[in-house]
């Protein structure tokens, strides 16, 4: 594997993990706020 290639790669690898950490982070942070009470209002009847 030459040195370009390894550098690609991590690049990519770096990419990804931080733009999935984001994601998960604001989704969360949405969902926290948004979701809770539709879970609530849809288990409370059942």
């Amino acid at each position: 594997m030459s040195p370009s290639e390894y550098a690609a790669v991590a690049a990519a690898l770096i990419t990804f993990s931080l733009g999935s950490f984001i994601g998960h982070a604001i989704g969360y942070g949405k969902g926290r706020r948004s979701r809770a009470p539709r879970y609530r209002r849809v288990g409370t009847p059942e």
